[in-house]
């Protein structure tokens, strides 16, 4: 809970997935729905943006308080592939010191020709370079030169 996640809409290409048409796919809004119903958070733009935008949910409902703990469903409205969703849990890792607090979140069984949602956690970097303390020095981050 609390950290920012990025969204991405994965569009599937090359001759493995018999497609070799150029990309028409754009992206019209996007919103999170609480697991029960109801829509948490919700954008809309005012004209369709490409479907390489980089959409960022910060954890906040519409209103700017931080999302309960739980589990959410994230939707993205494209063009022309209708809507495009995945889940996720939110968790409250205030009393978490383990490693198995940081594993990576996986799809489940995402279809390779598919198109489908990436989620991924936005790195925050310290001040300090010690993997302990500030993970952008783990590699790939600190390798690429986007850690600092």
């Amino acid at each position: 809970m609390g950290e920012a996640i990025l969204i991405e809409v994965i569009v599937p290409q090359g001759r493995l997935c018999s497609c070799c048409c150029p990309i028409t796919t754009q992206i019209s809004g996007w919103r999170v729905e609480a697991f029960l119903g109801g829509v948490v958070y919700e954008h809309t733009y005012p004209n369709p943006v490409s479907v390489d935008t980089k959409i960022v949910w910060d954890q906040k409902t519409s209103a700017g308080s931080q999302a309960a703990a739980g589990f959410y469903r994230i939707v993205v409205s494209t063009t022309d592939q209708g809507d495009v969703q995945t889940y996720i849990k939110l968790v409250d890792r205030a009393d978490c010191r383990s490693l198995l607090c940081t594993r990576p979140s996986k799809p489940c069984g995402v279809p390779i020709c598919n198109i489908h949602l990436k989620l991924s956690p936005i790195p925050t970097c310290g001040p300090c370079c010690d993997p302990c303390c500030d993970p952008c020095c783990l590699y790939p981050f600190y390798m690429t030169g986007t850690g600092r």
